[in-house]
């Protein structure tokens, strides 16, 4: 077989996302708000159900289908169980706002279910407090509802879900839509090991900070810390590792250790898919890195190469930064530097959850450039601007506070 095909081939069976069939999601949503309007409450719940079962990759519809759940339930006169899906419609809030709604109604539905307002209030404190002074979350008892079928069926979405940052954020919504906000931590966590651009980081780094754990700890309180932990690492902005003010990792006591490095993550890859895999990796090194190549075979090649770092996960192994990292200072185009860096940023950050290893690369590459009398390239300076422009949208986003309005009667429904 011919290198370029050969390349063309790995690069396909590399590529591992769910196909999902169409989405119908908004009409079925629209569909279960019109039947629970009419007191059709079993259809409501069911087409609820439908939504969420066979579109976990729409977190808004899904999250909405949750909080229509919890007001039919509600409206039956099933408080108990409204009360534990309505701790569900929390964790699985997508934004800010609709986390506070779902507080909101959390509130009212134990008011309603106690006759009073003692853990409605409860609740309502520790989103303004957290665990502070004895605060508890009451939702934490309540606990979560019996979903069996949906468990069934998120089971198959995770085992297509892929091997990518796609996949691993695909697992984390059925996780949080099953009441398993830790396991969900994980595969946010999981996404932010695999990805290798910018872009991918911030996204993945918001969503652990912002979603994961704030379903882990009940409350949105530490959200700030933690991105400034994600931008940073554990050193000042400074990033001199003689400060004696360290950053404390908010993720210590959440996180199990992560699968070893290359073994496919989260995933629940093959023994067969991992060989296929680092067989790609090894072919796909050697023609990226061979100058007598032709450039058209290296560009597939090292699009191949980091498409199997990113589903083996294996960004940080030994000597891989320092591969990209040479391949992208000797190179003679701009494709190949910009797709190096890329790959040398990736290793650099490795398994550590914050981006704290990319800026010591580039102290890394200011030192190189200045001991060989080398001028740092538009391209180079382009990507370090990127790279300081992502830390910075990190570590300034602003969380509003919590708009706390305690009850003073029990809700009714």
């Amino acid at each position: 077989m011919k290198p370029l095909t050969l390349l063309l081939c790995l690069v396909w069976l590399a590529t591992s996302v769910v196909a999902r069939g169409a989405d119908t999601s908004a009409e079925v949503l629209k569909a279960a708000k019109n039947a629970a309007s009419v007191h059709q409450f079993d259809e409501a719940l069911r087409l609820c159900e439908r939504v969420i079962v066979e579109h976990p990759e729409t977190p808004m519809r899904c999250y909405e289908a949750q909080m229509t759940i919890v007001t039919t339930l509600a409206a039956k006169g099933q408080l108990a169980e409204a009360a534990k899906a309505a701790h569900l419609a929390m964790d699985c809030a997508p934004t800010e706002a609709a986390f506070d709604n779902a507080v909101t109604l959390a509130a009212n539905i134990l008011s309603a279910l106690d006759h009073n307002v003692g853990r409605a209030n409860q609740l309502l404190a520790f989103q303004e407090t957290g665990p502070v002074n004895g605060a508890i979350n009451p939702l934490e008892a309540v606990g979560y509802p019996a979903m069996p079928e949906r468990e069934l069926a998120f089971d198959a979405v995770r085992q297509q879900a892929g091997d990518n940052v796609v996949g691993s954020r695909l697992r984390a919504y059925t996780f949080l839509l099953s009441g398993k906000p830790r396991e969900a931590f994980a595969q946010f966590a999981d996404a932010f090991h695999r990805s290798a651009n910018l872009r991918d980081m911030q996204s993945a780094a918001t969503d652990m900070a912002s979603i994961g754990l704030r379903a882990v700890q009940g409350q949105r309180l530490d959200q700030k810390t933690a991105l400034q932990f994600l931008a940073f690492g554990p050193n000042n902005t400074d990033e001199k590792s003689n400060t004696e003010d360290k950053r404390e990792d908010p993720f210590a006591d959440i996180l199990p250790a992560p699968p070893a490095v290359g073994e496919g993550g989260l995933a629940a890859l093959s023994a067969t898919d991992l060989a296929a895999l680092r067989h790609l990796r090894d072919a796909a090194k050697l023609y990226a890195g061979d100058p007598w190549v032709e450039i058209r075979i290296r560009r597939l090649a090292i699009i191949a190469l980091q498409r199997a770092n990113e589903a083996l996960d294996d960004w940080g192994s030994a000597g891989q930064k320092d591969w990209y990292l040479q391949l992208a200072l000797t190179s003679n185009t701009g494709y190949e530097t910009e797709s190096s860096l890329i790959g040398a940023q990736a290793a650099a950050k490795g398994r550590d959850l914050h981006l704290g290893g990319i800026a010591a690369l580039w102290n890394e590459i200011d030192t190189y450039c200045a001991a060989h009398g080398i001028e740092p390239t538009p391209l180079m300076i382009n990507i370090r601007k990127q790279f300081i422009n992502t830390t910075t949208v990190l570590s300034t986003l602003q969380s509003r506070p919590p708009q706390v309005k305690y009850l003073q009667k029990p809700a009714a429904f």
